[in-house]
């Protein structure tokens, strides 16, 4: 869904030093703004169903600061059973 939207399974982008998690979600929604609805629930809230990695590890929340060649996943729930 994400994909027919971008065009691309991932997106790069430069950020100042000091960036966070939620600044990055920022930049990516003024590119695609059709994104919103599926990140930010209608109160601004991120959904809490989605699940944030950096660098393949699991975070709590937005204010996670990245570096140089930090690799962001924003990934929905995987099931199975």
């Amino acid at each position: 869904m994400v994909y027919d939207e971008v065009g691309s399974r991932e997106l790069e982008y430069e950020l100042s030093e000091g960036s966070k998690v939620r600044d990055l979600l920022s930049v990516i929604l003024v590119a695609y703004p059709v994104l919103r609805e599926m990140i930010y629930d209608e109160n601004g809230g991120f959904r809490d169903y989605l699940e944030v990695a950096v660098n393949r590890v699991s975070v709590m929340g937005l204010d996670n600061e990245l570096k140089d060649d930090d690799f962001v996943q924003i990934m929905p729930p995987i099931g199975g059973g």
